[in-house]
């Protein structure tokens, strides 16, 4: 329903063309709330109840508009695959998902009790993880950058595959993106073709 609000609350008026914004705000303001709707195209006034109820169902369709706004600073978590597993040694697909979800998981797990590691793995943004696939082209490459990482004092978990004891891939525990992205900036994102079948 396409609709002006307006709200009074404790003296001071509201007044947007925004539901999605103000939605939110009749439905906390049940309490001595006087609201005001006038519809486009009419002048009816409706009982605070019945604005309160267009309004819920307002603040309802406007959630999946508000959930698709992209986060100015979301919380990410970089993993860093080696290229030459696929390229040159020939790993199957299978395997090399699985370097990335070791790294991965043994990351988060190491650093449980940090902020934004529970912030990522929170209910709520289990369905909006963001991670960042990256390449690097040798084992070199990959413990070069996890020295630099260590210096930097990036938390993150080296995985090397046993009982071959060599570095097939590292994540970082969850950071927000202005924290580290720019050590992550000069390489490739991990953009691999599959073979087909």
């Amino acid at each position: 329903m396409l609709a002006a609000l307006s709200f009074g609350h404790g003296g001071a008026l509201f007044r947007s063309s925004s539901v999605a914004r103000q939605a939110p705000t009749v439905l906390q303001s049940r309490v001595n709330v006087s609201c005001r709707m006038s519809m486009l195209g009419g002048s009816d006034t409706q009982a605070p109840d019945a604005v309160v109820a267009d309004a819920a169902v307002a603040a309802a369709a406007a959630e999946p508009l508000l959930e698709q706004q992209p986060q100015q600073d979301p919380i990410v978590q970089w993993v860093v695959l080696r290229r030459d597993l696929w390229t040159d040694i020939g790993w199957p697909l299978g395997p090399v998902i699985a370097q990335a979800c070791h790294a991965s998981s043994a990351a988060m797990a190491l650093h449980l009790d940090d902020a934004d590691t529970r912030e990522y793995l929170a209910a709520a943004n289990l369905d909006h993880m963001h991670k960042v696939v990256l390449e690097v082209r040798s084992e070199a490459q990959l413990r070069t950058l996890s020295e630099r990482l260590a210096a930097a004092g990036v938390l993150h978990k080296l995985w090397v595959e046993q009982p071959e004891d060599y570095a097939t891939c590292l994540a970082t525990k969850p950071y927000r993106r202005s924290q580290v992205g720019t050590h992550f900036r000069k390489l490739q994102l991990c953009k691999a073709m599959l073979a087909k079948a």
